[in-house]
């Protein structure tokens, strides 16, 4: 709640102009302006964006990653072109520093703002730098005609205080006076000479020749074509970057199912100024496929694509997109894909079969998604029942059983056990029912045997009941 009524407090500050000279907003006039949000590119919309030469992201001064450029003394950044600034006419230059050791070589110099040498030695410039034997950090300014007096001025900042931010600005209202400004507090103001003075490409962090520039950092560079009011400058060095850009990616996770298809995720700035992008899938996540959003600026949709899962575990594979210099960059988002659900289906349920010996079949299925390997096995207790093939598979199978003639009277049951480890309906059992021997009818009749006489005549056998056997 307070970060947002101070970003209210600041954004007001800027957009209202506290100034006694009824400028509407410190956008006004503003020709270049390096945020340095990851990049050198001029947030003004004037195109005039800065060639990165050896320079590295770092932290800036509110400890906002990749937020600020870092200098090794030889490194640099360079405009493309001169500001858009009237050589009789105003202009402000404003930039943060912090100066870590200073890199005396050629003349004792350490030069932190200079122009391109295309233009020679003698050419008019707006240079901030320090000598060797001095403990001031020092403001150079060159007329068109290199013949003016005022051509630098000492003790901007005081005694040099290395390893600390400050912010630096300096003012020229033409035929009237030249302003110098240390963390928002006036240090020198001087006479203008009102005579033409026309600033070359700006090079920012070395001199035009990289040999002896800063060991330090360099955030927040501006230059504008009119003269801030001292309020104005106030309101610049009390002014913090709330807002950088942001990295916004969402959802956080997708859960698809384990079919193929495919899936998004949304990204955008939730910051200021412009945030190029990039999504690729990590290395560990190789059935996922970026198919369109590989790359973009500020907003854009990340479109994956994935086939089946086969496998029988869910998985999850990772999008990482990197905004280089942005809050929360880089952000890993998800898509876990439900895993592959086999069902198992073995018909028919039951095989009724003579009392005869002979064969008799099964037919497996995976009538759900994905792989399913199975094993087929007579229960112990039905020893007189075998598998004869089909005692495994995948997916789709027939298990053939053989038997032997039953030579009871009774009906018999033997139960096939079918299982599939993971697959819905497993374990599943099937069985064969085997018909009985059938009882046969036996006639009893005694005796066995008579004697008779040789005439005729007659005699009696007399039969029993009727039985089966």
């Amino acid at each position: 709640m307070r970060k947002n009524i101070f970003r209210v407090l600041a954004l007001s500050l800027l957009l209202l102009g506290i100034n006694g000279i009824g400028h509407a907003s410190l956008t006004d006039g503003l020709v270049i302006y390096y945020p340095f949000h990851g990049d050198a590119k001029d947030e003004s919309e004037n195109g005039n964006n800065g060639t990165v030469n050896g320079a590295t992201l770092t932290a800036d001064r509110n400890g906002n990653l990749n937020n600020a450029f870092y200098f090794d003394g030889n490194s640099y950044i360079v405009s493309q072109r001169k500001p858009d600034i009237n050589p009789n006419g105003d202009f402000t230059y404003s930039l943060w520093i912090r100066i870590d050791t200073p890199y005396y070589t050629w003349n004792n110099d350490a030069w932190y703002l200079d122009r391109n040498p295309q233009g020679g030695n003698g050419a008019p410039l707006v240079s901030l730098w320090t000598h060797k034997d001095t403990p001031n950090v020092l403001w150079y300014l060159r007329y068109d005609d290199s013949t003016a007096p005022f051509k630098n001025f000492e003790g901007v900042a005081g005694i040099l205080k290395l390893s600390t931010w400050k912010h630096y600005v300096v003012v020229r209202k033409y035929g009237q006076f030249i302003q110098l400004f240390c963390d928002g507090i006036l240090v020198t103001s001087s006479p203008d000479a009102a005579k033409s003075l026309t600033p070359d490409i700006p090079v920012i962090g070395n001199y035009g020749n990289p040999v002896h520039g800063l060991i330090g950092a360099i955030d927040e560079f501006r230059i504008y074509n009119r003269a801030l009011s001292e309020s104005e400058i106030q309101g610049l060095f009390t002014f913090v970057d709330i807002t950088p850009r942001s990295l916004s990616v969402t959802p956080s996770n997708q859960n698809v199912s384990n079919t193929s298809g495919t899936t998004t995720f949304g990204v955008s700035n939730t910051g200021t100024g412009t945030m190029p992008w990039t999504a690729a899938v990590t290395p560990a996540s190789t059935w996922l496929t970026i198919t369109s959003g590989t790359s973009g600026t500020d907003s854009g949709t990340i479109t994956c694509s994935f086939p089946a899962n086969t496998s029988t575990s869910a998985r999850t594979a990772t999008v990482r997109v990197t905004a280089t210099g942005a809050t929360g960059s880089p952000k890993d988002v998800t898509v876990t894909q439900a895993p592959a659900q086999p069902v198992l289906s073995v018909t028919p349920s039951n095989q009724a079969v003579s009392k005869d010996a002979g064969t008799t079949t099964f037919s497996v299925s995976n009538t759900g998604t994905g792989t399913m390997p199975w094993t087929a096995a007579v229960t112990p207790a039905s020893t007189w029942l075998t598998i004869t093939s089909g005692a495994s598979g995948t997916d789709s199978g027939t298990i053939n059983c053989s038997f032997p003639a039953n030579t009871s009277t009774s009906t018999r049951t033997a139960t096939v056990r079918v299982t599939a480890p993971g697959a819905t309906g497993s374990p599943k059992d099937v069985t064969v029912t085997q018909a009985p021997t059938p009882l046969q009818p036996v006639v009893s009749v005694s005796p066995v045997s008579r004697d008779v006489a040789k005439e005729a005549g007659t005699t009696t056998f007399v039969s029993g009941d009727l039985k089966l056997y």
